[in-house]
């Protein structure tokens, strides 16, 4: 027996228990088999990619019709480009640690990746979530974006053997693609890995220098494309994602210096915009929520349009309350959050509402295709009809 093969083997019962109730009613997986199959999938997905557990979840497309795609991650544009991970996951309860990456598996991944982006072929007999993803990427490459794709294998056992190498190297896809092989020794090492961040910006103009209660501080200007790469670069590793975390005041002086503004009358200007910012991220949770698990009535435009969807129920939670924007704060905090929980299922029907009728003055009765779609929502004219429209 291989012990990370083993600790791996172990970590699947808590996955499987935690993804249990949402495998059941989004990709109707009970069996306990494909269950512990799907939890090893999971895990790959969230270990390597670093995402938080419900986006996680979201990246899966395991099931009848998956293309051979066992999950699938799109990320951000930047600079013209932007990534795509499959993975293709396979996972046997010997645990010696033995077994190599099937070559079907390479296969289905090679041929996933030659439909997949080709926007002129028609893909049949694919599922809803995956089909969802596909479109989104090829309506990514029709606006002329450049897709960098990851091809991750991954298994409880060994790298996939010459014939598979040779499938791989006939695909002629070049630079295009990378080719990943991911297994639990990989697993045990990213787990253990400190992850510490290193990079350089670049400042513009002059900067200064100055000590400051223990610490170096650095003042300057720096061009916003410089932290929005930083991010691309190294995604929520910047962050401190546990929340628990920035409780952690003990030996921590940024932490302390955070304590001590929040206690200090300063306090006032963060109630004032958080009030805001929270009652923002409370209405974007309700439209990313039904986007991840759409009703079977749920129009299409569901799994694109949460941003939209979210900006008119602020809309129409501003009418119901009768004021503006800037008058949401500490005060009124608790009144407006109660009528969130009252009525924003009602909100956010109301909205996708008005989403479709914003799309049928955009496109009139024709039908629109899922790579229209995605594109939409990715431009400014909609939210113009959407501005022009009248609250009730």
């Amino acid at each position: 027996m291989n012990i990370n093969a083993s600790i791996i083997d172990q970590r699947l019962q808590s996955v499987t228990d935690a993804i249990r109730q949402r495998a059941a009613e989004e990709l109707n997986i009970n069996d306990a088999d494909k269950l512990k199959s799907l939890a090893f999938v999971y895990f790959c997905v969230q270990t390597i990619l670093d995402l938080e557990d419900s986006n996680t979840f979201d990246c899966l497309t395991e099931g009848g019709g998956d293309f051979g795609v066992d999950a699938m991650h799109i990320s951000e544009e930047y600079d013209g480009e932007f990534t795509v991970s499959l993975f293709q996951v396979k996972y046997v309860n010997n645990l010696e640690g033995k077994t190599n990456f099937t070559e079907n598996g390479i296969t289905a991944l090679i041929n996933a990746i030659r439909f997949l982006f080709d926007p002129t072929a028609k893909l049949e007999h694919i599922n809803q979530r995956l089909l969802a993803k596909v479109e989104e990427a090829r309506s990514l490459i029709r606006d002329g974006y450049i897709p960098q794709v990851r091809a991750l294998g991954c298994n409880n056992g060994i790298k996939w053997n010459a014939s598979s190498q040779e499938a791989i190297d006939r695909s002629g896809f070049g630079d295009q693609v990378t080719w990943e092989h991911i297994n639990h020794e990989h697993l045990i090492k990213i787990l253990q890995a400190s992850k510490p961040v290193k990079d350089t910006l670049q400042l513009s103009g002059k900067a200064v220098v100055e000590d400051m209660n223990f610490s170096r501080v650095l003042v300057g200007r720096i061009s916003i494309t410089e932290i929005a790469a930083l991010i691309e670069r190294h995604g929520e590793r910047l962050l401190e994602r546990n929340i628990r975390r920035y409780l952690g005041l003990q030996g921590n002086r940024v932490n302390e210096g955070i304590r001590d503004t929040l206690n200090s009358d300063e306090k006032k200007q963060f109630l004032l915009n958080g009030a805001q910012v929270v009652i923002a991220v409370q209405l974007y949770r309700i439209a990313e929520k039904q986007r991840k698990r759409p009703n079977p009535n749920d129009p299409a435009c569901v799994r694109y349009a949460s941003c939209f969807i979210a900006m008119q129920m602020g809309r129409r939670l501003l009418k119901k309350m009768n004021l503006q924007m800037k008058e949401i704060d500490h005060r009124n905090f608790e009144d407006v959050t109660q009528l969130i929980n009252q009525n924003g299922e009602n909100y956010f029907h109301d909205s996708v509402r008005d989403v479709q009728k914003a799309l049928q003055v955009l496109y009139g009765s024709q039908e629109i295709s899922l790579q229209q779609l995605s594109a939409t929502f990715r431009r400014g004219d909609l939210i113009e009809k959407l501005q022009q429209m009248e609250i009730h």
